[in-house]
């Protein structure tokens, strides 16, 4: 909450996150007292760092956004190495099979407007005819991965989400 994304921001969003499935740490051992989420956090987080777009500020998908800017950007340890970046990497990949992997309803949304419709089908289609020009973001191709979900986008889900929309699914 100081107006620089630095290391600690990595700190925070993982202190975040453990205490979203751990619950309130009163005392988090190791750590000096600028480095504990306060209260004004956790609030800030939950109401402020909705990264992915999807209307919930402070989820996983938020928390992952950060941890992989962190990296990406080299803000997290200035010093890395290119072996520890590799580990980082395997982090990553790890992470991103584990989204894809997981057992979620796909909204359909491709082009990420909030809405479900014959557009996202298009979306679809456009990206996969002229991949540079029509390009899915990342919570699209999410979204949009409807059949067989974690293959990628593929025809089958632009016609997925028409049976979607005509209610034949």
């Amino acid at each position: 909450m100081d107006g620089v994304f630095d290391e600690y921001d990595y700190i925070y969003i993982n202190l975040y996150s453990s205490y979203l499935y751990n619950g309130p740490a009163i005392d988090p051992p190791g750590l000096s007292y600028d480095r504990k989420l306060t209260d004004d956090m956790i609030r800030n987080i939950e109401t402020s760092c909705d990264y992915s777009l999807n209307g919930e500020s402070g989820d996983i998908y938020d928390i992952m956004i950060v941890e992989c800017y962190c990296m990406l950007k080299g803000k997290m340890y200035p010093e890395v190495t290119s072996e520890d970046f590799f580990n980082e990497k395997q982090k990553l990949q790890s992470y991103t099979s584990l989204l894809g992997e997981m057992n979620v309803e796909r909204s359909g949304d491709a082009n990420c407007d909030g809405g479900v419709d014959m557009a996202d089908t298009v979306k679809i289609m456009q990206s996969l005819a002229n991949p540079d020009k029509y390009e899915l973001s990342v919570l699209g191709s999410f979204n949009g991965d409807v059949t067989e979900t974690g293959n990628g986008i593929t025809v089958s889900d632009a016609l997925g989400v028409q049976k979607k929309l005509l209610k034949l699914s």
